[in-house]
């Protein structure tokens, strides 16, 4: 039996005989499992879903299909060849020349599919001609078919003397149908009386291959019984394993034959079978890869049959017997994986029964040649689950029953409101379950109102259990640290603050253990892998026997630690490279104003330059300042075309100094928009196309494009410009940083556009990415996230 906490016992709950054996459960698992495999063995022996079973073979059949023989070839006696020679039937003179042709092509046999059983008539030269050609040929083979006349009475319809005669043999073309009116299988002896005649195709390999022919020689040949002989008798039953739908052999057209027109070559040493192929001439049956309501001409049904000879491969059919030995065995099987295992378990098993059922018989008849009928073990795989089911489910309600009256005796110890619960169904079990789903669900909204207030948290924390090992981390903490919650949980505290670099070594064991005192505090500056500045604080849970474990707090301090570094950096920037030019500039008036020089101008000109740079200086910390304070809070909607269209006018004027073309793409729909600041984000697409210009030879493009990638919007900025170094492209986002190209003029700048692109860019959720090659230009790419216009 399962254990209790898998699958309730029936009767009332008895905590002082838990686990032993419910006899009540066995009993019924025994008799539901004598019934099932009984049913099983019942519907293998009587084959009560054999339509079923002969859909699955058909399907399964049509995958086993093999390469037809190059040997085996059909002339057809098509539409083609009844518009040039006209209509049927043929004079016998006519057959005779393509049996002469057959026979100059040297072919190993030649097959009839025809009924030949009444003289042509006239002065009967033709019947003569195709006598005479059939002896020449030696291996040609005629049909003898079965006719059932208006008083229901059996006869064979055999060809005329003279051409029986001639006849290397004569062969049945009589095919067996299935109840539902398939083809599947052929006796390879029949007649009127005596099965002496053999399948139509192993009459030619009797003819053209004795020796292949004679493993299927007639099982006996016994005398004549009188009551047999009006009877039509059958030996020796063949299931064919077709090659392929219809058309799958080598077709050539009876007039092509007839005239000339297929090379001697393609009909020498070959197995030729001759008949109809045209729609509503001849034989046709549906087989079962026919498809579509298809049938197969009855010289191409001929044929699989043949090729099924030759190669000595037939389906194997296992007898029911077997099928249902099977599925006794495997259903017991089955519902002792039940009895042992979870719902879900036992779920998963029935289907990989029959799943099983599916595959076994595929791989039996693909690979082997053998027909196993699935049905019987479907259908035990499809009633064994509901019914052990249902008797589970009874004794899970007789367990919820007792269960229930100790539930309704717990106390609600958070207090926390819940939804009324609908005990007035009439169906006692969901009533029951209704009860148990609100007692579930408030332990559920007591944990979720830890974590939820735990992720509220603008700072990581942890709880550890007072063996040190992690039970709830919240959000925060996972991102701080960079571990998945799963990761997390399979460490200990200690274990976790040992792998943080500490500023001064810490003997975390003697701290986590004074941590037992009431109102004792662990406090420590750190820093993780990722090089993240965190601030952590630990505090112990004392209870009345001690240590019940800890709460740990990570504040991430790292804007804090970048903020002021990055002050620090700016401040003794600003207190040198902006005094410098200032300075200068002071210097150049003085000297201006005691000069009369005409080289004053000159001079005048540098003055400007040098308060271009100081502005530009300026004007760069400001927007970078600006860009690091910027309150994602206080972001409206902004239509992302709108603002690539204003950074390009922008630039335009840049451009047009240097005679640099500007070409503007957008490819995303017209409400493509983004959250962010305008002016920023006008800004930082303008510090790229002015960055494209300044870093291009005149007479180029610069190349602007707007387009969806996703969830986000693409904005790239693609120049002709002088390229950037591999080894440059990781530092062009730090502050102050300035590369050139051989060869590249002088640029103006201060290294602090792009950190003001990239500030802005991350400020709003995105990111910025460059590519590069020498000499032929620099792509950079800034992805936004998308935000859906308001109405």
């Amino acid at each position: 039996m399962p254990d209790s906490s898998a699958t309730p016992h029936a009767g009332p709950a008895r905590p002082d005989k838990a686990g032993t054996t419910d006899r009540r459960a066995v009993i019924e698992w025994w008799v539901l499992s004598l019934l099932i495999a009984l049913l099983a063995a019942a519907c293998a022996w009587q084959q009560w879903m054999w339509r079923a079973d002969q859909a699955l073979y058909d399907a399964l059949l049509s995958l086993a299909e093999r390469a037809p023989r190059e040997d085996i070839v059909i002339v057809g006696i098509d539409d083609d060849s009844l518009s040039q020679i006209g209509r049927w039937p043929w004079r016998r003179a006519v057959h005779a020349t393509l049996i002469e042709r057959l026979t100059d092509a040297d072919s190993r046999g030649v097959l009839l599919d025809l009924i030949l059983s009444e003289p042509e008539g006239g002065d009967g030269k033709g019947d003569a001609a195709m006598e005479r050609a059939i002896r020449q040929n030696r291996r040609t083979v005629l049909a003898v078919a079965l006719d059932v006349g208006a008083d229901r009475q059996l006869s064979e319809v055999a060809p005329i003397p003279a051409l029986a005669a001639a006849a290397s043999g004569l062969g049945h073309i009589d095919a067996e149908l299935d109840p539902d009116g398939v083809t599947r299988s052929v006796y390879l002896w029949a007649g009127l009386g005596a099965a002496r005649y053999p399948q139509l195709a192993l009459s030619l390999l009797q003819s053209a291959n004795p020796s292949v022919a004679e493993p299927y020689a007639r099982q006996r040949a016994n005398a004549a019984d009188p009551a047999d002989a009006g009877a039509w008798l059958r030996e020796r039953w063949l299931r064919i394993p077709f090659a392929g739908p219809p058309g799958t052999y080598r077709h050539f057209s009876y007039v092509d034959v007839l005239a000339g027109r297929v090379r001697k070559e393609d009909l020498a040493g070959k197995y030729v079978l001759v008949g109809a192929t045209a729609i509503g001439l001849g034989d046709a049956y549906p087989t079962p890869v026919s498809g579509f309501g298809r049938t197969m001409p009855g010289v191409e049904f001929h044929a699989n049959v043949l090729q099924s000879l030759i190669e000595g491969r037939a389906i194997e059919t296992i007898d029911r017997g077997r099928i249902a030995l099977v599925a006794a065995v495997l259903t017991t099987v089955l519902m002792l994986v039940l009895l042992r295992t979870s719902a879900r378990r036992g779920l998963l098993a029935s289907a990989a029964l029959l799943v099983l059922s599916l595959v076994l018989p595929a791989m039996l008849l693909i690979w082997r040649g053998i027909w196993f009928a699935p049905t019987p073990l479907l259908f035990a795989g499809l009633i064994a689950y509901p019914l052990w089911s249902w008797r589970r489910l009874e004794s899970t309600q007789r367990f919820i029953d007792v269960q229930l009256r100790q539930l309704q005796l717990e106390p609600d110890v958070l207090g926390l409101s819940q939804a009324p619960v609908d005990r007035h169904s009439p169906d006692t079990l969901r009533n029951s379950i209704e009860l148990i789903r609100a007692a579930v669900q408030r332990q559920r909204t007591a944990r979720r109102f830890v974590e939820e207030t735990l992720n509220g948290l603008p700072v990581g924390v942890l709880v550890a259990n007072g063996r040190q090992q992690v039970v709830l981390a919240n959000h925060r903490l996972r991102v701080l640290l960079a571990q998945d919650d799963a990761s997390l949980r399979g460490q200990t505290l200690l274990g976790l603050l040992s792998a943080l670099q500490t500023r001064a070594p810490i003997d975390f064991p003697a701290q986590l253990a004074e941590l037992g005192e009431v109102g004792s505090l662990l406090q420590f500056e750190c820093e993780t892998a990722r090089g993240m500045q965190l601030f952590v604080s630990v505090i112990g849970l004392v209870q009345v026997d001690g240590l019940a474990g800890y709460i740990a707090s990570f504040a991430d301090t790292s804007e804090l630690h970048a903020a002021q570094k990055a002050r620090d950096e700016t401040m003794r920037f600003i207190s040198h490279d902006l005094r410098s030019p200032l300075a200068s500039i002071v210097t150049l008036i003085d000297d201006t104003s005691r000069s009369a020089h005409p080289s004053s101008t000159d001079k005048l000109a540098l003055i400007g330059r040098y308060a271009h740079g100081a502005l530009d200086l300026a004007d760069d910390l400001f927007r970078l300042a600006r860009a690091e304070a910027a309150d994602p809070r206080r972001f409206v909607e902004l239509d992302a075309a709108t603002l690539v269209q204003d950074a390009a006018d922008e630039a335009w004027a840049a451009a047009e100094q240097k005679s640099i073309r500007i070409t503007l793409a957008t490819e995303c729909a017209w409400d493509a928009a983004v959250l962010g600041d305008a002016g920023l984000l006008r800004r930082a697409i303008t510090n790229l196309l002015d960055n494209a210009i300044k870093y291009s030879p005149p007479k180029t493009a610069v190349h602007v494009s707007l387009r969806e990638d996703g969830e986000n919007l693409l904005i790239q900025v693609a120049d002709q410009g002088y390229g950037i170094a591999p080894e440059h492209i990781g530092q062009l986002f730090t502050r102050y940083a300035r590369f050139s190209a051989p060869g590249q003029p002088e640029a103006r700048g201060a290294g602090l556009g792009l950190v003001m692109v990239k500030t802005v860019v991350e400020r709003h959720g995105g990111s910025v990415a460059v590519s590069s090659v020498l000499g032929e230009g620099t792509t950079f790419s800034v992805r936004l996230p998308r935000a859906i216009l308001s109405a």
